[in-house]
């Protein structure tokens, strides 16, 4: 007697191709929790019906991740220099900054207080800076012209994804559009 196939454990060519497609890997400083909130987001939005709106979806997805990334990637390394310019001004605010190998414990806080989620923290850090008669924006200006040349291949690869981006969707539209075409003159046939 030949087996049936169980309908319950079938697959629709959807989930087949689901198991095909790898899953996006991520970075250890990257959250699949981000991810998955980013992805479903963006699949809900585009509602993939046919197998190849599928895939045109989940490469939407990762060009717009390759792009968070790149982004994130970019801001991090202007915010560690900004921190950095931040616990030099404060050392060099102190008056034996020239005997020290280390950065003064009190300086190295207030950088990470510059740069932390504490308001209270930010203020004080400001103030400091302040009584040193240096800005924020000076200190910014300063980190971003100091990690210019290490932000410019991210800068470029965001330029590069831009374009990628916006020929998927617009591809991704078209084969909507076309899969939902009326058909306006037809004619019932009998039964």
């Amino acid at each position: 007697m030949a087996s049936e196939a169980n309908p319950n454990t079938a697959h629709t060519p959807q989930q087949k191709l689901h198991e095909l497609i790898p899953p996006q890997k991520l970075f250890p400083d990257e959250d699949p929790v981000v991810f998955q909130g980013l992805r479903s987001a963006l699949l809900q939005d585009l509602v993939p019906v046919s197998a190849y709106e599928r895939v045109l979806a989940e490469n939407l997805v990762s060009l717009e991740w390759e792009s968070l990334r790149c982004r994130n990637r970019r801001d991090a390394l202007i915010w560690a220099e900004y921190r950095t310019q931040a616990i030099n001004a404060f050392q060099d605010g102190l008056f034996y900054s020239f005997l020290a190998t280390e950065p003064d414990p009190k300086a190295k806080a207030l950088g990470f207080d510059l740069v932390g989620s504490d308001p209270e923290k930010r203020t004080v850090a400001e103030s400091k800076l302040a009584e040193l008669e240096i800005s924020p924006t000076e200190l910014l200006a300063k980190a971003w012209a100091s990690v210019a040349r290490l932000i410019d291949p991210l800068e470029r690869m965001l330029a590069e994804i831009e374009p990628r981006r916006r020929k998927l969707r617009a591809d991704y539209d078209r084969l909507i559009a076309l899969s939902v075409l009326p058909i306006n003159d037809f004619d019932v046939l009998p039964a």
